[in-house]
């Protein structure tokens, strides 16, 4: 049989734990409340933190430069960078960047992009007939050299035909993978992170459960069903004292 002792003891934990959420939920709607008059829509939190939680990733373990003898062609966050300079995004990964006469030409898994030194795109197309993805890019004398699974392709000095050859020979110069540069990163997170998130974006997520992903909807739902609890037991409680 349930006594009201039962009743009191349980309401009194459950209430401390329904305080957490009636804290969050107070403060959140008040700070709601208020938006306009604390500037929260332009104020912008750009803790790294926070930034990685909302997937806003900026230069990870992921990323890689080139050196292409002139300046570092680098790729984070499915965009391409010269230097400090954005190029292009979209792009799934980077395999290579060399220069060829006035050219630099990058490759991706599937597909090449040639820009001017300026970085300006000049084309993007997809090589035929290659046997498998693009592995690496190199140049030797005039020709760019592509290792596409286990076999070798050179191409004419445009780019623009290929051959199978047997081996690709000790004179290929390859693009090699290295490290970003470290005075490189903090311009391309700024880029890839823009100017952070806005502090209203976050109370109001913190407010919604959505701050917490696809849980969130369902915590809340439970400090709903724990509010009702407690309203139900207190109104239990009293009511023998009130008769």
């Amino acid at each position: 049989m349930v006594t009201a002792r039962w009743v009191r003891i349980w309401h009194r934990r459950l209430g401390l734990t329904a305080a957490v959420f009636v804290l969050l939920l107070s403060v959140t709607g008040l700070l709601l409340n208020h938006a306009s008059a604390l500037n929260l829509d332009n104020t912008k939190i750009e803790n790294s933190w926070i930034l990685n939680w909302y997937g806003i990733a900026g230069v990870d373990e992921s990323a890689r430069a080139f050196d292409t003898g002139e300046a570092t062609v680098s790729w984070a966050g499915g965009w391409l960078f010269l230097d400090e300079k954005p190029l292009i995004g979209g792009v799934s990964e980077l395999r290579g960047a060399v220069k060829l006469d006035l050219l630099m030409v990058l490759a991706t898994p599937r597909e090449f992009l040639l820009f001017t030194s300026e970085g300006e795109l000049v084309e993007r197309f997809l090589p035929v007939g290659f046997s498998a993805e693009i592995g690496a890019i190199g140049i030797s004398g005039e020709r760019l050299m592509v290792k596409a699974g286990e076999t070798f392709y050179a191409s004419n000095s445009e780019v623009s035909n290929w051959r199978q050859v047997e081996a690709a020979g000790p004179t290929v110069s390859w693009s090699l993978n290295r490290p970003i540069p470290t005075d490189l990163v903090p311009a391309m997170d700024s880029h890839l992170r823009g100017e952070g998130l806005p502090v209203y974006r976050i109370i109001l997520d913190l407010h919604s459960g959505n701050f917490f992903g696809e849980v969130g909807g369902w915590i809340m739902d439970g400090a709903a069903i724990l509010l009702l609890i407690l309203s139900f037991s207190g109104i239990w409680i009293w009511w023998p004292r009130a008769s």
